[in-house]
């Protein structure tokens, strides 16, 4: 059913609750939902139609056809009974479509519902919307169709809808409360509506109920993420997690079967983002400058998404397989066949990672690459790529036989994002008071950010906090934002910028605001990227996690450390700073973009070389046996290419400051 039309009928059914007793009408809106595939909405619609006219032959035996051909048997058989016991109405009979006026016929042309399946489908593709409209269609003939109004509830989840995914979710445990999954899944939401204790007792339930899935574990250790510093429950996870992965059985590493050139080192990457995604970016931008004379690209690809990314990077590597269909013990064989020397996961603790292939170790040299936890304490990871701004913490979090190589450069870098507006102006110099912004995603923006944000606000008079830069802001999330910052005596300074799902207008976010704040204790990435390249200065608050880290590491590629903060209180005193002086701050929104593109974030072909360099690095430590120290160093800057207009800024060292004096939101 198209938008229109399932428009056009939601209209008929509105006027319908004016005047119930029309059930003509009903029957004729059936008979419409029965034509375009919504066997669930004509069912209603002709139910609601034999209520109104109970004595009517022609509902009943379209209701028997009906529910036969849906599969409800035992219903189709009640109403074909009932039917014989009823007059028929000629002005109905008249218009019933053959194929639903024999009910006999109907028995020989049973079919099971589809929609689910066509839900799935559309899942997989991303289209979110869609599936949820194939899982409506699909309840609408089995409300307890459990395994639906799970998949439904992940699809609001992906769209932002958090609210609308506790409720499906809700209903999934209401039918089937044993499946780990809907538990899991529902804690998800939770943490994203700000409801982080709910959330941890629901992840805490779905690993009692599967006590042995790495997949499930990993989901968790991820989400528990966004807990603040200090969390036991973060710890616990992680310690489940660790402890699943050992258990899994063991295979040691075989010589490769055959000799080949040993000239090249062989990559393989495997990634469940090779489409066009905030991680399929920064991939494409890797891919784009690989040394093709040092390196051969093997890519496993874990999702079945295709589109214009996909096809580039198919063009840019020697090998692709789809493996989203294929299990761990098949993976490790292809990649042993493969003969990889180094396999780099992409994946993280996102959905569709692969924990249990990483702990098998098909390959002998494995390195976690862009995504959290970026292989630290990974099952399997012995690699992990640190930089100047996380090296000292990644020193105290390497997991069990892992090594850390400092990369330099930063550790990622993307294109210049030439398809995004123009920055505007700068919003304070017509409204007369500063913007702040900030991500209105309550997974992240918890109790320390909150604090942070409400500081700023109270020392920069008549400013005001914009949340917004997500698809959507759902009205629990917007009452949860104000019963959250009324704590601190600003809920009245809150703006929100709701796009309602339209993706276009997502970026007009950083025209509305004028400095953007980074969430703690969890940086952002793309989004500081975003802001970055649209004239706004990022504000980021360095964590004691490499997940806190980010903002920093990638400030420092923008040669912008000057908005780097050790503390709650350092990071609205640089707020302030920032507030007091309209003129620079207008300066900087039309300048800031043609900063940026000299700088290493803009520049990855410098990154990609580096991370080149960590590898052969990594390859060298390998023949060793051991590191030497627990962190090695690449040796050599990488080279500048050949075709290159501008170098970027070299990577300084933070300076060391007196601590600084703690306030609201310190660490």
């Amino acid at each position: 059913m198209t938008e229109e039309q399932e428009e056009a009928l939601e209209i008929a059914e509105g006027l319908l609750k004016s005047n119930p007793e029309e059930s003509a009408t009903f029957y004729i809106l059936g008979l419409y939902a029965y034509q375009t595939g919504d066997f669930g909405r004509a069912i209603e619609l002709l139910n609601s139609a034999h209520k109104a006219d109970p004595d009517c032959r022609d509902f009943a035996d379209v209701l028997a056809v009906l529910y036969t051909l849906a599969g409800k048997i035992a219903d189709g058989l009640y109403f074909a009974k009932l039917a014989t016991a009823l007059e028929p109405k000629p002005e109905i009979s008249k218009i019933i479509p053959v194929n639903l006026s024999n009910y006999f016929e109907a028995l020989k042309r049973i079919r099971l519902s589809t929609k689910y399946v066509e839900a799935l489908v559309d899942f997989n593709l991303r289209k979110f919307n869609e599936a949820i409209k194939h899982c409506k269609m699909e309840l609408r003939l089995n409300q307890d169709h459990d395994s639906c109004l799970g998949l439904m509830g992940k699809c609001h989840i992906h769209i932002g809808e958090y609210d609308k995914a506790v409720d499906a979710l809700q209903r999934a445990i209401h039918w089937d409360p044993e499946i780990a999954e809907y538990h899991l899944d529902l804690g998800l939401a939770l943490y994203h509506l700000g409801r982080h204790d709910e959330a941890v007792s629901c992840h805490q339930k779905a690993l009692e109920l599967d006590d042995e899935s790495l997949e499930l574990a990993t989901k968790a250790v991820g989400a528990a993420e966004y807990l603040e510093d200090g969390s036991t429950q973060r710890k616990a996870f992680q310690k489940d997690l660790t402890k699943r992965a050992r258990a899994l059985p063991k295979t040691k590493l075989r010589k490769p079967s055959k000799a080949r050139p040993k000239d090249k080192i062989r990559l393989g990457y495997i990634s469940n983002s090779l489409f066009s995604s905030d991680a399929g970016t920064l991939i494409s931008a890797l891919f784009d400058h690989h040394d093709r004379n040092r390196f051969e690209i093997y890519c496993y690809q874990q999702s079945i998404l295709k589109d214009a990314i996909t096809t580039k990077l198919k063009v840019q590597t020697d090998s692709w397989r789809s493996i989203f269909d294929l299990k761990d013990e098949v993976m490790e064989m292809i990649i042993r066949g493969d003969e990889i020397d180094i396999l780099v996961d992409l994946c993280g603790y996102t959905e569709g990672s692969r924990p249990s292939l990483l702990a098998k170790r098909p390959a002998p040299i494995q390195i976690g690459l862009f995504t959290p936890p970026h292989g630290i304490t990974v099952e399997g990871i012995d690699i992990v790529l640190g930089d100047a701004v996380t090296a000292e913490t990644d020193k105290t979090l390497l997991g069990k036989g892992q090594e850390l190589i400092v990369v330099d450069m930063g550790l990622v870098a993307m294109e210049q994002m030439l398809f995004m507006p123009d920055p505007n102006d700068l919003p304070a110099l017509s409204n007369g008071f500063v913007t702040f912004g900030g991500r209105c995603d309550f997974a992240a923006l918890g109790p320390s950010a909150a604090a942070v944000w409400s500081d700023i606000l109270n020392r920069v008079p008549n400013s005001r906090l914009m949340l917004g830069n997500v698809r959507t802001i759902p009205e629990a999330v917007r009452n949860h934002a104000v019963e959250v910052f009324s704590q601190h005596g600003v809920a009245d300074r809150l703006q929100f910028w709701d796009t309602e799902n339209d993706e276009q207008k997502i970026i007009e976010f950083f025209h509305h605001i004028d400095v953007f704040l980074d969430s703690p204790p969890v940086s952002g990435f793309m989004n500081l990227c975003q802001g970055l390249w649209m004239g706004v200065p990022v504000l980021t608050l360095k964590g004691d996690r490499r997940s806190g880290q980010m903002g920093a590491s990638l400030l420092m590629s923008a040669s912008q450390q000057q908005w780097i903060s050790e503390t709650g209180d350092e990071m609205a005193e640089k707020a302030v700073s920032l507030a007091n002086d309209l003129d620079e701050l207008a300066k900087t929104r039309a300048s800031l973009r043609e900063a940026l593109k000299g700088t290493a974030l803009f520049h990855p072909e410098f990154v990609t070389r580096a991370i080149e360099d960590a590898y052969v690095k990594a390859m060298e430590l390998k023949k060793k046996g051991k590191a030497k120290s627990p962190t090695a160093k690449t040796s050599k800057k990488p080279a500048a290419p050949k075709k290159t207009a501008r170098k970027p800024a070299p990577r300084k060292a933070a300076a060391k400051k007196a601590p600084a004096k703690k306030g609201k939101g310190a660490k």
